[in-house]
């Protein structure tokens, strides 16, 4: 269970990671 919340969790700190990128991504350009 522990591993399962923890996956989730990175997996939503790449999700909001990649945002990020692509937003700076956009402004620069």
């Amino acid at each position: 269970m522990l591993i399962l919340a923890r996956q989730r969790e990175s997996y939503a700190f790449g999700m909001i990671v990649g945002i990020a990128m692509l937003v700076c991504f956009s402004t620069i350009l």
